[in-house]
């Protein structure tokens, strides 16, 4: 893994991998189908965890790799859940060590189990991130511009600022249904925190986690409505892929206008990623029937600029 053309990000960096399904959003997981493809099955670890049955992978040839960016990125882990229960500990604190240490780059943790990630979070010190990094820290091994004796990485945890400033936590809300994860991260420490309903599977109404009145009835998606602060600073939405378009479950653009109207109104960070495989807009009518196909050129449905007009939106939060 490495560079990538995931709209939001620049990097994707994968020091675990492996994962297992805990709700409709994971039924056509694409970290699935990429971890058994041949492209990656070639790699050891995507061997090991390629039934997605909650087996995970710890990658010890991938945990330094943020140290060799010499310019700041966004990156994301991108082929497992750090709140799975089967990630152990020890190696969750090397990675948050690595994190904390290459504070240059942005972190963006994304967890459809927030509630782990938040017990994690609160309950992490210097202390464990020290000890973490004992592990890795050898000077064949870190790059001479961040190298330095253990004594000064000691002091280097002991000054080290909580929340650390460049983790951003999110959750995947693909229905209203799992919603509510939202609240677990509102209740992480986190400087950034963000939410990603992706695939989308149907409308889902996010007013109460942006600050947004909920009880008016004349009120929606017109004028300032905004009654408390947002829970989260970023939203990120886009409909699921599928090499066939069949294949994928539909996104109506309506429930993408309908975020995006939402994330406005609350003044809120929005990014649509893609429209999916299989979007349908219901503005479109042939022969006097809605909900018809919308068609672009791009195949994965990811051209910001076949986009309707009011989906032409790739915003990220102020870090």
């Amino acid at each position: 893994m490495g560079k990538t053309n995931i709209s939001w990000t620049d990097y994707t960096w994968n020091p675990i991998v492996g994962c297992e399904g805990i709700s409709p959003g994971c039924d056509n997981c694409y970290a699935k189908m990429l971890a058994q493809s041949p492209r990656l099955q070639q790699f050891v670890q995507y061997q090991e965890a390629k039934e997605w049955d909650g087996t995970i992978v710890f990658v010890p040839s991938q945990l330094l790799k943020p140290f060799g960016w010499k310019k700041p990125q966004l990156v994301f882990p991108s082929m497992s859940d750090p709140g799975h229960h089967n990630v152990k500990q020890d190696e969750l604190d090397q990675i948050f060590a690595v994190m904390s240490i290459a504070s240059e780059h942005q972190f963006q943790i994304l967890s459809k189990r927030p509630k782990a990630i938040k017990h994690y979070i609160k309950n992490l010190t210097s202390d464990r991130l020290y000890e973490a990094a004992k592990h890795f820290w050898k000077e064949d091994k870190i790059p001479k511009r961040l190298w330095r004796p253990l004594p000064l990485l000691r002091e280097y945890f002991d000054n080290l600022q909580f929340p650390i400033k460049n983790l951003w936590i999110g959750t995947s809300v693909e229905n209203q249904d799992v919603a509510d994860r939202i609240l677990d991260v509102r209740d992480t420490a986190a400087h950034i925190r963000f939410i990603s309903c992706e695939p989308l599977l149907d409308r889902v109404d996010l007013r109460k986690y942006l600050g947004i009145c909920v009880g008016c009835q004349t009120c929606e998606f017109r004028g300032d409505h905004r009654i408390g602060k947002p829970m989260v600073n970023w939203v990120i939405c886009g409909g699921e892929s599928a090499q066939k378009r069949n294949d994928a479950r539909p996104c109506h653009l309506d429930w993408l206008r309908s975020i995006v109207q939402q994330c406005q109104m609350a003044g809120v960070a929005v990014s649509v990623k893609q429209l999916g495989s299989n979007p349908i807009d219901s503005r479109m009518y042939i022969d006097g029937v809605a909900m018809t196909s919308f068609q672009v050129k791009v195949k994965d449905h990811t051209d910001v600029n076949e986009f309707p007009e009011e989906l032409k939106w790739r915003q990220h939060p102020v870090f």
